[in-house]
């Protein structure tokens, strides 16, 4: 029996998650995260940056691309080490 929160290996859905999920992590999440540091950087040049925006996102930025290596832990702690992608 299949359990509820987990669908097919080879379903359309996760396919198309795994995509994008590869695309964010490849050279399209790299030039993301990149424009999102210089543009803060533009903003501390002319003095207009907030400061605690920018702690939030130098944080979501480390926490997005660690994140593997966080559920790697994560499941290696629990047991259970495959992915589906």
């Amino acid at each position: 029996m299949e359990a509820f929160a987990q669908g097919p290996v080879n379903s359309t859905i996760g396919a198309v998650l795994c995509y994008i999920a590869g695309m964010m992590y490849g050279n399209f999440g790299r030039a993301l995260a990149s424009i999102a540091i210089a543009t803060l950087g533009v903003q501390a040049m002319l003095g207009r940056i907030r400061w605690e925006s920018a702690i939030i996102v130098g944080i979501g930025i480390a926490v997005f691309f660690g994140a593997p290596a966080i559920v790697a832990t994560f499941l290696a702690v629990i047991g259970t080490v495959t992915l589906g992608c």
